[in-house]
């Protein structure tokens, strides 16, 4: 994919589809009800794997924890990491 419409339709669709799996657990709808969770939001970086790595990483140095317990994380727990990672989503834009 090269166009960042077809992009954007491919974000939307993987979201979509997550959300429907995830929608299947009845915790999730609640706590997703009760405003506990956001509603899914999935990107495509247009990015190397290594620049995103550096992203994360950075933020995760930043909000104090040590270089060796940085582990790759399917779900990053806290606040605002949008503003990390829009900067790498926007570059396809």
């Amino acid at each position: 994919l090269s166009t960042g419409d077809e992009l954007s339709d491919l974000e939307s669709r993987l979201t979509q589809e997550i959300d429907k799996r995830l929608c299947e657990n009845s915790q999730y709808q609640y706590a997703v009800g009760l405003n506990q969770l956001r509603k899914l939001e999935s990107w495509i970086l247009p990015t190397t794997a290594e620049h995103a790595w550096s992203a994360y990483e950075t933020e995760c140095r930043r909000r104090g924890q040590k270089s060796g317990d940085i582990k790759p994380s399917i779900i990053a727990r806290g606040p605002d990491w949008d503003d990390v990672f829009t900067p790498l989503h926007h570059r396809r834009e």
